[in-house]
């Protein structure tokens, strides 16, 4: 399946996505849908790590943000993020359906939140949303 949604996807740019989250497995599954789709991945372990490249300069079309991390969590990293003006697509991708938790990611300045786990179908129509808005 994963083969033929794949081929049937062609974006126009080449897009680029960070992947902010604490457990490996989770990004391990979103680094290989989003390289079998042909975008660019990095990933990172924090909300602290993504900040950090985004201030080295790096830009990237689409961040795939965790709520629970160490150090620093995904409403406090898409908050700074905001603050520092960036503009990139931030997506919420979060174990807790929708509560005050949710609310507080959000209004930290997400552009939308997903419940875990984000399906491929999910994640192809986010990329194509960004790709055609490009």
């Amino acid at each position: 399946v994963m083969g033929d949604a794949a081929n049937a996807l062609v974006f126009n740019n080449r897009l680029t996505a960070l992947v902010v989250d604490d457990c490996k497995l989770t990004r391990m599954v979103y680094m290989h849908n989003l390289v079998n789709l042909g975008v660019e991945v990095k990933e990172v372990k924090n909300g602290k790590q993504a900040v950090d490249l985004f201030q080295s300069g790096e830009v990237f079309d689409l961040v795939l943000m965790d709520l629970e991390m160490p150090i620093m969590n995904g409403a406090q990293a898409t908050k700074m993020l905001r603050e520092m003006g960036v503009g990139t697509k931030i997506i919420g991708v979060t174990a807790h359906s929708k509560g005050p938790e949710q609310d507080a990611f959000m209004e930290a300045g997400l552009d939308e939140c997903h419940e875990k786990p984000l399906t491929l179908e999910n994640l192809i129509n986010i990329l194509r949303d960004i790709d055609e808005n490009l």
